[in-house]
């Protein structure tokens, strides 16, 4: 597109110089030989410079085009990297995301077997209180109302160390509760033995 409008200009160009030439040669100002020595090195001259700018555009749209697809390059490069990094953000929050799910998961899991090895234990020593607390109960049947009523606060203790099991048995989370548990069943125990 740009040449033909360029070989046009340059035909209004080279039409131009004829002119002038020959309105030159009509008022005598040159001679016939020198208007065509003048038109025809003009026109090479004109035809030259044509071509010598015809090249240099070439050239220059060669070099634009190639800026052009480097930037079209490099854009596309940036970008593609501004995804990746989007991508791998958005992965390593997801990784990180399941990992502290999975670290919650064990944890609530550990607490869970924990509570239910205290449970078990709890079970025992209160199977064996109740137990003993049996042995104790025929032992001093008829002993005096003293130790029936020892026997008494006994139970309710432990009856009162059934309930907060019961009540608390999957939630106990400190050694603090758990201690206070088997203080309970201590209580129990030497009135037991009293």
């Amino acid at each position: 597109m740009i040449t033909v409008v360029v070989g046009k200009e340059i035909e209004k160009i080279k039409g131009d110089f004829e002119s002038y030439l020959n309105g030159l040669n009509m008022v005598g100002e040159i001679s016939y030989s020198q208007y065509s020595k003048l038109y025809d090195e003009g026109t090479k001259q004109i035809q030259k410079a044509y071509e010598l700018g015809k090249s240099e555009l070439e050239k220059e749209n060669a070099e634009l085009k190639r800026h052009i697809k480097a930037d079209c390059i490099d854009c596309a490069d940036y970008y593609k990297n501004k995804r990746l990094e989007k991508e791998n953000a958005e992965l390593k929050s997801i990784a990180e995301f399941q990992q502290s799910s999975n670290i919650s998961r064990h944890f609530e899991n550990k607490k869970l077997k924990e509570g239910l090895a205290v449970g078990s234990t709890f079970n025992k020593a209160l199977n064996s209180m109740n137990k003993n607390l049996e042995e104790e109960r025929d032992k001093y049947r008829n002993m005096v109302f003293d130790k029936d009523e020892q026997l008494t606060k006994a139970k309710d203790i432990l009856q009162i160390v059934l309930d907060e099991w019961k009540e608390n048995r999957w939630i106990l989370q400190s050694d603090k509760e758990v201690q206070k548990i088997e203080n309970l069943m201590e209580q129990a125990e030497q009135l037991c033995r009293d």
